[in-house]
């Protein structure tokens, strides 16, 4: 009976050792647990800023693209005004140019002329191979050719 209750007494001694064993083992688990749960919530907040920036971006990103297309309407406009500007201050020019009126650029007058559309074009960058052109009114020297 006393080795049964030895037996007995050690097994029950295991067993406590087990619970206290099993009682540390809750306790680091819960710890983990809590600080588990303190990092998904570090995370929830800093997923829901990112969505907000990402929704924010989203909407800036396709606010910048309208911008850019109504951007090219207006340039295109901008554009065709001002080549009808230039066409226009070219006539007039050559119009200017034809002193007597016969609808046609002499010699006389074609040094003028070119001196004139140089002036115009100069800003833009572009030079007026005067020879060239000279030679391509004495061609045809109507003021509709120029």
């Amino acid at each position: 009976c006393i080795a049964k209750s030895k037996g007995v007494r050690s097994s029950v001694n295991k067993i406590r050792k087990e619970v206290e064993i099993l009682k540390h083992e809750i306790d680091f688990l819960l710890n983990s647990v809590d600080d588990l749960q303190a990092e998904a919530d570090v995370l929830i907040g800093l997923e829901g800023e990112l969505n907000e920036i990402a929704t924010t971006q989203g909407k800036n990103v396709d606010e910048i693209i309208e911008l850019v297309n109504e951007n090219e309407v207006v340039l295109d406009q901008m554009k065709g005004n001002l080549r009808q500007t230039f066409v226009a201050a070219v006539a007039k020019i050559v119009i200017r140019s034809d002193k007597d009126g016969d609808m046609k650029i002499s010699a006389k007058e074609l040094p003028l002329l070119a001196l004139r559309l140089q002036i115009l074009i100069e800003p833009y960058g572009i030079n007026l191979d005067t020879n060239k052109f000279e030679a391509m009114i004495e061609e045809d020297n109507d003021i509709s050719h120029v």
